[in-house]
Order: C-alpha cells, then sequence, then structure tokens
C-alpha cells in the first residue's frame, strides 16, 4: 500500500491479539473514496471487535459498488 493509501479490515466476531492478525487488504485512496462511505446506521452499537479496531485508529465504512445480478432459475453446475 502507498501513501495515502487505505487499509481495509473485516472484524469477525473473535477478538484476535493485534490488528495485524485480522483480514485486511489494501486499497487505493482514490478507489477508496470512489467506493466506501461512512457507516451511518441510526442505532448502531459497535460490538467487542469492533470497539477494538476503532482503538487501533479505525472507522466503519460500506462499499456503495453498484452491480448487475439476475436471480437463478436453476442451478449452473
Amino acid at each position: 500500500a502507498g501513501e495515502g493509501d487505505v487499509i481495509c479490515y473485516t472484524p469477525g466476531d473473535q477478538m484476535l491479539p493485534s490488528i495485524e492478525d485480522y483480514d485486511h487488504w489494501p486499497v487505493r485512496a482514490d478507489l477508496f473514496r470512489q467506493n466506501y462511505r461512512p457507516w451511518t446506521e441510526a442505532g448502531w452499537r459497535p460490538n467487542p471487535v469492533e470497539i477494538f479496531l476503532m482503538t487501533q485508529g479505525c472507522r466503519p465504512f460500506y462499499k456503495t459498488v453498484g452491480i448487475w445480478a439476475q436471480r437463478l432459475r436453476r442451478a449452473l453446475f
């Protein structure tokens, strides 16, 4: 990841010893700005894992990428 890029983390449901132990990946700053928005769900309360990530400087975001989808009428495999 380069300077200004963002590291995204998946909190999961189990507390881990270090922030590096959580599933994470880099996202280029320009792509992050295009595709992610701050989490603003009314009444949301972070769980203990999310609180830990917040103490490490993380903040909640959600991905806003649009896609085209089709419900399958039968299995493909």
